[in-house]
């Protein structure tokens, strides 16, 4: 049998053809041809990008918080892959995107949500004052491919900047979750899909409320600064808690008012049930009045909020006989939960910096937003899932372990959160209690949806002003 032998028929051929794209100039056509479909595929590419933005005031030598909070951010991409992703059904969490999903199909989910996390991108939008440049900016960066945020420690440029994001695609409003801010009515008014993920103001007030009845009793004198208006609704926030518990405040007092020493004075000594003093002060004001209502009430604990996270308050009562009492954000001392010491290690490790508050919020409102990006359901497993998606899955967490404590977002876009009750004597801190508070007990109501906002005739800084009117003049004591 004879042996087949290949004969190179083709080389002719090849000649001709070249020398035919040669004689009629096609290679410098299929060149640009080529340049053209590899810039496509590359514009293609930065368009579908998986991509969170973070919106914070990073040009602000002064915004502190949002640099801060930027760092956490960033670290929350960094940190090892969670151990939720490509699992299938999670405690923590009530979504049943994956409830009947097939299970000889699941590996290959498994997989591709691994594989989301990974591919995920956490993308910085510095905040603008010029409006206008702000939603370019942000139309930029939902076309690059992102459809959900995080940002902002303050209100300043919060409303512009989230309507900037959000509201980019009439049909798919993005959702975004907001760091720092505490204003409960902040959150009603930033519109669908805008979530919280700090404790609220009147989550704190019950939190306060709640310590001091099962420490002291009910009975304290609340001292505000009626020139700030979240320290304003902080007071009343606690008044109304105080009331659905069992307390009361005796008092309210002015701590601008001249005679405000003399009022406190007379407060303590007409009420011999007074058992603590609550100070809705701002951070400005714990230096200079904290050591007054010490030397003016030496026996009593002083509660405060989280505005009592600074150096001062340490620094303030150092050598006190007594005790001085706050609400934080965020607790990473003895006793902290397991979430935020491994996210101080790493933090301290990266940053050679000792972590915040805003850090740790930021840091968990990334991790919510990943969890969301990984999770959502989608039509194909490449594709970016939508808006109404990613907020599906915010909605359905439960009891999410992050660095600030457990999120759950049962009864609303504003969570339910553990609470850290922080003890400071002679200048350090220790963690009293933690508890889990909800904030509708600062409305003597069960129904969150029927909350009162800002513009009622009964919101708290107009029955807190009411109240100021005679704030120097101590409430008659209670009949038992």
């Amino acid at each position: 049998m004879s042996q087949f032998r290949f004969q190179p028929v083709a080389r002719p051929l090849y000649g001709s053809w070249l020398n035919t794209f040669r004689a009629n100039n096609f290679v410098p056509r299929a060149r640009a041809l080529l340049f053209i479909a590899c810039s496509t595929l590359v514009a293609q590419g930065c368009a579908s990008e998986s991509r969170i933005t973070c919106m914070f005031d990073l040009t602000d030598p002064a915004a502190t918080a949002d640099k801060s909070a930027w760092r956490g951010a960033q670290l929350a991409r960094e940190m090892p892959q969670p151990e939720w992703a490509g699992q299938q059904k999670l405690d923590w969490s009530r979504s049943e995107s994956f409830d009947n999903f097939p299970q000889q199909l699941w590996p290959r989910e498994a997989q591709a949500q691994e594989s989301r996390w990974k591919r995920v991108k956490i993308a910085a939008l510095p905040t603008s004052a010029d409006s206008e440049a702000l939603r370019r900016a942000a139309l930029r960066e939902r076309e690059r491919g992102s459809q959900i945020a995080i940002g902002y420690t303050t209100t300043d440029l919060a409303t512009e900047g989230i309507a900037a994001f959000t509201n980019t695609s009439a049909n798919d409003r993005a959702p975004f979750l907001v760091v720092g801010i505490t204003d409960p009515s902040f959150i009603e008014r930033a519109g669908e899909r805008t979530f919280s993920v700090s404790i609220s103001d009147d989550a704190q007030a019950v939190a306060a409320a709640e310590f001091m009845m099962d420490h002291w009793g009910g009975q304290c004198v609340i001292v505000v600064d009626s020139q700030d208006q979240r320290m304003s609704a902080m007071g009343q926030h606690l008044v109304r808690s105080l009331q659905t518990l069992g307390g009361m405040a005796v008092s309210i007092l002015d701590v601008r008012h001249p005679d405000f020493v003399a009022s406190l004075q007379q407060a303590i000594a007409t009420h011999e049930d007074v058992r603590a003093i609550y100070a809705a002060i701002g951070s400005d004001l714990v230096s200079t009045v904290l050591p007054v209502v010490r030397e003016t009430c030496p026996s009593l604990p002083i509660m405060g909020c989280d505005t009592f996270d600074v150096a001062a308050t340490d620094e303030a009562i150092q050598g006190a006989t007594s005790d001085v009492y706050f609400s934080a954000q965020a607790w990473f001392g003895e006793d902290a939960a397991i979430e935020a010491t491994r996210f101080a290690s790493y933090y301290r490790m990266t940053y050679r910096q000792e972590p915040t508050a805003e850090a740790a919020l930021a840091f968990d409102a990334a991790n919510i937003a990943l969890f969301a990006y990984v999770k959502a359901s989608r039509s194909d497993p490449s594709a970016r899932p939508n808006g109404a998606a990613l907020a599906y899955e915010i909605a359905s967490l439960v009891s999410f372990p992050g660095a600030t404590g457990r999120i759950s977002y049962r009864h609303g876009a504003i969570p339910m959160k553990d609470v850290w009750m922080v003890r400071v004597q002679e200048g350090k801190r220790s963690l009293a209690s933690s508890l889990m508070a909800d904030r509708r007990k600062a409305y003597g109501i069960s129904d969150v949806a029927t909350v009162p906002n800002d513009n009622s005739e009964d919101s708290p800084e107009s029955s807190l002003e009411s109240s100021l009117e005679s704030s120097q003049e101590p409430a008659p004591r209670r009949e038992q």
